[in-house]
């Protein structure tokens, strides 16, 4: 239901860190990888690494400040994405 304002969100906060000719390619691959979770928190632990040891301190908070920010469109976020942030910033800022 707010998959459309969640995408506004995810261009808009990342508009200086992906080059516009590139924003449509980087949405619809997201929309794609997001559809084949299972257990989400499966992508956490995919990615940890390359996250963890290719970002700053500072960029993987944002990482996280944009995931917060998608996850509050249309409200408070729910049980499921709670955990899911809590596993998102214990695995990348520890």
């Amino acid at each position: 239901m707010f998959v459309d304002a969640a995408r506004n969100v995810i261009r808009s906060r990342m508009s200086g860190i992906i080059a516009a000719k590139d924003m449509d390619e980087v949405i619809i691959f997201g929309d794609w990888a997001a559809k084949g979770v299972i257990n989400i928190e499966d992508p956490i632990r995919r990615f940890r690494d390359l996250w963890f040891n290719a970002l700053t301190t500072d960029e993987r908070s944002e990482l996280i400040g944009i995931a917060e920010q998608v996850s509050a469109v249309g409200g408070e976020p729910t049980a499921e994405q709670s955990k899911t942030l809590q596993t998102l910033r214990r695995s990348l800022l520890n």
